[in-house]
């Protein structure tokens, strides 16, 4: 993990990045709980976690003021997200707390992160934020961001169908007999579309045949990328929403 030399603010206040450890939990938590009006200890216990598990995808430096704990950056390696070919870094998130904003660190902090996605061969540094978060946004342009070529598409989740329609019987014809007259067939049970496909979690041992799926999908292989992201969803370091969906084994 890269360093950079220590530097002086407009006031004369010396600082210095240096890598994130385990020991800057509590600070880093307590830092961002200041910032984001709540505490998500368990959301940086899971990064730390990851970075540790997995070095080479991670990127997490913080900035000492007169030796204490003033700010942080971690940043992700993307490998194969959204069908792109070339690495990226995601800036996942940064912090410097209140007392010493305004004094260069958050600048310090990008070009620290710019610095070690540099090393690592990679070119592009990634990132979101919403329309409404301005005094991020303002930094980002003060930091030479540009707005990607991505669009965010939302979807509230109260627009899907309250109920899925059931699905076509196997063993009778999908419109029924034209020539029979009785009362239909009343059924509360019947099988919905999801019923005909065995739906589950996602599992590590499903990395090869999504791979294979994908690559033919996507026309190259993201093995790579698939493993890392399914090995992060089943250890628990990410939200567990990714499902297989099989048929006939």
């Amino acid at each position: 993990m890269a360093t950079r030399a220590a530097t002086q603010d407009d006031k004369g206040m010396a600082f210095r990045t240096r890598p994130l450890t385990a020991k800057d939990l509590a600070a880093v938590v307590a830092i961002d709980a200041l910032l984001e009006g709540q505490v998500r200890r368990h959301y940086f216990e899971r990064r730390l976690a990851a970075a540790k598990r997995e070095p080479a995808l991670h990127a997490q430096l913080a900035i000492d003021q007169n030796g204490t704990l003033a700010g942080y950056v971690l940043g992700r390696v993307l490998e194969g997200e959204f069908g792109r070919v070339e690495p990226a870094m995601r800036l996942e998130v940064i912090g410097v707390k209140r007392p010493a904003q305004a004094h260069g660190m958050g600048a310090a902090l990008g070009a620290a992160l710019e610095g070690e996605a540099r090393r690592r061969g990679i070119r592009e540094l990634r990132t979101a934020a919403t329309w409404r978060e301005h005094r991020m946004l303002r930094f980002l342009d003060h930091g030479g961001w540009s707005l990607g070529r991505n669009q965010v598409i939302d979807c509230p989740i109260d627009a899907f169908a309250p109920r899925e329609a059931p699905a076509p019987a196997q063993d009778e014809p999908p419109h029924g007999d034209p020539n029979d007259y009785s009362a239909a067939r009343s059924c509360d049970f019947e099988p919905l579309a999801r019923d005909v496909v065995d739906l589950r979690v996602l599992r590590p041992e499903d990395v090869e045949p999504v791979a294979r799926l994908d690559q033919r999908i996507i026309g190259r292989d993201r093995s790579g990328f698939l493993r890392h992201a399914l090995a992060e969803a089943a250890e628990g370091f990410a939200v567990r929403a990714s499902f297989a969906a099989w048929v006939d084994g």
